[in-house]
């Protein structure tokens, strides 16, 4: 199956960022609470609170989600006649 990048907003839960699971959002809260500790001499409760970053509105557009597969081959095909005209052109000078 080939993933495409889509530029629609997350629709998952914010665990599925796998901060929860691979411990870094606890590492960094411990090392945020030992920095605050050091500067201002007073300790912090424990509580972590995570929530998804806010997206602005989204709309879907249809045409860049049926051009985004064709483009790049008109990309490649206007790529490909241009070169093989230029190379025509030379190999008939070339001839001459």
């Amino acid at each position: 199956m080939i993933r495409y990048f889509s530029y629609a907003p997350r629709t998952t839960a914010p665990i599925s960022t796998k901060y929860h699971s691979y411990t870094f959002i606890y590492l960094q809260n411990a090392l945020e609470r030992a920095i605050l500790q050091a500067h201002t001499g007073r300790t912090l409760s424990y509580g972590i609170q995570t929530q998804q970053m806010p997206y602005p509105c989204w709309i879907e557009d249809k045409f860049v989600n049926s051009i985004r597969t064709m483009l790049p081959l008109f990309m490649v095909l206007s790529w490909i006649f241009t070169v093989s005209m230029n190379v025509k052109d030379i190999v008939y000078e070339k001839e001459k």
